[in-house]
Parts: C-alpha cells; structure tokens; sequence
C-alpha cells in the first residue's frame, strides 16, 4: 500500500515538474480544458501522441504544452475592424448589423462600402474643406446635410451645386449687387 502511494506521488511530482495538472478534472491547471469547445484533443496520453501524426484544421493551432496531450485549440477570431466614426471619411447607416442586413443602400463614388459585426455604411476619402460662407462666391441653402437630401434648389449659370457634410448650396462668381447673368 505504502509503495502504491509513493508511485502515485511520483507521478504526481513528474506531472507537476511539466507545468501541467493532468488534462481530466476541468483545467485547473496549465493544460487545456478537454470541456472547452475550442479544445480539441487527439489524446490526453503523451506517450501515444509521439506515435500520431495529425494536422490541425485552418483556424486552429497545434496544442504544444508538454505532459498534456496533443490536439488542437481553436484560434482566437481577430476583433473586428470597424471603421472609425470620427474620421470625416466614415459615413455609417447603422451600427446594428441585423438591421443592415435589411437595409438596401449604395455608396456614391469613390465610396466603398462596408457591412459587418459593427454595421454598415460607407468608407470613401476624407472631405475637401467646407465652402467658406464668409467668402462672396458661396452661397449656402442649409449647413444642415441632412435639410439638404429633402430640398429642392437649382443655382444661377455660372455657379456650381454642391451638397456634403458641410451643407448645400451654391459657388460661383461674386456678382455685384443689382446685377444679374448676363448683364
């Protein structure tokens, strides 16, 4: 009985001495949990794993902690990348991406657009400046984008319509007061 005990804290101390706790009883210890769903063991047996040869599926990683067995563990999905809503460049529609899986919208050139875990929207180069209203050649409607997509407004010959996250409105030559296009 004594050596019993003694060979049974033997092979405790040598599995202890490998960094690892034996891979059966929840992963206390440095060795994989077997019930973890990303784990997936060949064999808890370390002798019979120098016999297998095995390759781990795309996404996973070979298992390599010695004294625990040999398998493989699922490897950790990247975290999302979302486009960053501060930048001018990022327009999103909706951050829910069940919602923008019901959405039907396009991206205006050289918008492109993405969907995915943070949303949905579009990416397209930063702005240019917004038309400065000091200036005598700027004409703003709205600086209000969104009063912009629901009025209706023309400019005079010579001016050219512009409508962005800056507003909408008109720019062309200042023309002195009194004085019309053509005239």
């Amino acid at each position: 009985m004594r050596a019993c005990a003694l060979l049974l804290l033997a092979a405790s101390s040598i599995v202890g001495l490998l960094g690892c706790d034996p891979p059966t009883g929840g992963g206390g210890g440095a060795c994989p949990d077997p019930s973890d769903p990303g784990v997936h063991y060949v064999s808890q047996d370390p002798d019979e794993c120098a016999l297998i040869d095995f390759v781990c599926a795309e996404g996973q990683r070979l298992m390599t902690e010695p004294g625990c067995g040999c398998g493989c563990i699922d490897e950790e999905p990247p975290p999302p990348v979302c486009p960053d809503p501060g930048d001018p460049g990022v327009r999103y529609v909706s951050h829910d991406p069940n919602e923008c899986a019901l959405i039907d919208f396009d991206c205006s050139p050289p918008e492109k657009l993405f969907s995915g875990e943070c949303g949905c929207g579009c990416v397209g180069p930063a702005p240019e400046a917004c038309p400065d209203a000091a200036d005598p050649d700027v004409r703003y409607v709205s600086h209000d984008p969104e009063y912009c997509h629901l009025v209706d407004f023309i400019c005079a010959p010579g001016e050219e319509l512009f409508s962005d996250a800056c507003g909408c409105g008109c720019v062309g030559p200042a023309l002195p007061v009194g004085r019309t296009q053509g005239n």
